[in-house]
């Protein structure tokens, strides 16, 4: 029996990727044969093949067409990869063109699914699913953005309490407060294009699919990393200043963006080189700073929890300080009119209805442009409520401020 090398979808897909690329005018249409096998010992005991077929008038990656046959062994030797050329989208090409290669995730995901790889539910409140490929490797994370699942029964309960008691909680604070899934669904992509603006690396690719019916954000798997709860960050006298800049501009992005639920549970290492990926983004971008009033702790109680880290005594470096200059109010407004052409007309107005989202981003932002090195981040997540904030802004009142849209 020949032996069957598995398929690189990826590396197929990225061929077509290059030609659109060098050739900014072309349309394609891709009609991908890819072989999957199970095999006893080496011995092949079945043959499929899947057909990936993008309509010439697809607009987004959830219209893809995937369709799974069975061959034979003749038919198997007979085929090979083959991409034709015809129609395609401008919309999709470059949509396929700015996330890169995220795009050949939705579709291996699907892949996965029809080999019976079914997507798992994760820990949480969420309804979060991890999504396998073929062989079975968790590629990415789906989060329904819609608000008609039940929740666990854990997070009811707290819901009736915080109803009854008119308790507030970080829901309370989100853009969308009436669809609190929906916003956080919209978060998701908002961070990982506003780190993009900013020239960080530090949000996993998130874009926004609609699978069996079902809109939500798709956040690329994150591997080599581990839960930063699981380990060690160097300590303030032990970190280096590399280590200790790699911490402080995570810290910098969380708090730009308002994150009300930071806990190590949500933040991955890479240990060696001390690198960061930003998981479970759907509560930033709040509408409105949230008083340090104790009323108002089950809504603060998650916020800026790197903190507790001993390296967040550590004062900011030259570094940091460099990459805040980078942030101006055009960089973020840039994000901002990026996401009015992705989300819906309905999406953007219902998240940015609040004046109090984007005024919170400013108003972050001249926090950070006052920090100097005599600060560190355990001094800055202490400036979260109004108050605090035009109190440090009003003290440093000699340093650079940021102007409003």
């Amino acid at each position: 029996m020949c032996k069957v090398e598995p398929y690189n979808l990826k590396k197929d897909f990225r061929y077509l990727q290059t030609e659109i690329e060098q050739r900014k005018t072309l349309k394609a249409r891709l009609h991908i044969f890819i072989f999957g096998f199970e095999k006893s010992q080496t011995v092949i005991t079945k043959l499929s093949r899947v057909c990936v077929y993008i309509n010439s008038n697809a607009e987004s990656l959830d219209q893809v067409n995937i369709q799974k046959y069975f061959v034979t062994i003749q038919e198997f030797r007979a085929c090979e990869f083959t991409i034709k050329r015809n129609e395609l989208s401008d919309t999709l090409i470059d949509k396929l063109i700015a996330e890169k290669e995220f795009g050949t995730v939705y579709i291996e995901a699907r892949i996965g699914q029809l080999f019976g790889n079914k997507p798992i539910l994760t820990k949480g409140s969420c309804s979060a699913k991890i999504y396998k490929d073929f062989n079975g490797r968790c590629i990415a994370v789906f989060k329904d953005g819609s608000d008609e699942f039940d929740p666990n029964l854990l997070e009811k309960i707290k819901r009736f309490i915080s109803y009854i008691f008119s308790i507030p909680t970080q829901k309370t604070f989100l853009p969308i407060t009436k669809k609190p899934h929906l916003s956080n669904m919209l978060s998701e992509r908002a961070a990982y294009v506003l780190s993009k603006h900013l020239e960080l690396n530090i949000v996993p690719k998130t874009t926004l699919v609609t699978i069996d019916g079902k809109k939500g954000s798709f956040q690329e798997f994150v591997h080599g990393y581990k839960e930063a709860a699981t380990v060690n960050l160097p300590t303030n006298k032990l970190a280096s200043k590399k280590e200790k800049t790699a911490f402080q501009k995570f810290v910098i992005f969380d708090y730009l963006v308002g994150n009300a639920d930071r806990t190590n549970e949500n933040y991955f290492v890479k240990h060696l080189s001390l690198s960061f990926k930003l998981i479970d983004n759907g509560n930033c971008f709040i509408k409105s700073h949230i008083p340090q009033n104790l009323w108002y702790f089950c809504a603060y109680k998650n916020q800026y929890l790197w903190k507790k880290e001993s390296i967040a005594s550590s004062k900011f470096t030259n570094e940091s300080l460099e990459f805040i200059e980078t942030i101006t109010p055009q960089k973020i407004n840039e994000a901002i009119q990026q996401l009015e052409k992705e989300f819906t007309n309905k999406e953007f107005e219902e998240f940015f209805k609040d004046p109090g989202v984007k005024n919170g981003l400013i108003d972050r932002l001249n926090v950070l442009k006052k920090l100097d090195k005599s600060h560190c981040p355990k001094d800055l997540a202490k400036i979260r409520s109004y108050e605090s904030i035009q109190s440090f802004c009003f003290k440093n009142a000699s340093s650079s401020f940021a102007s409003s849209y």
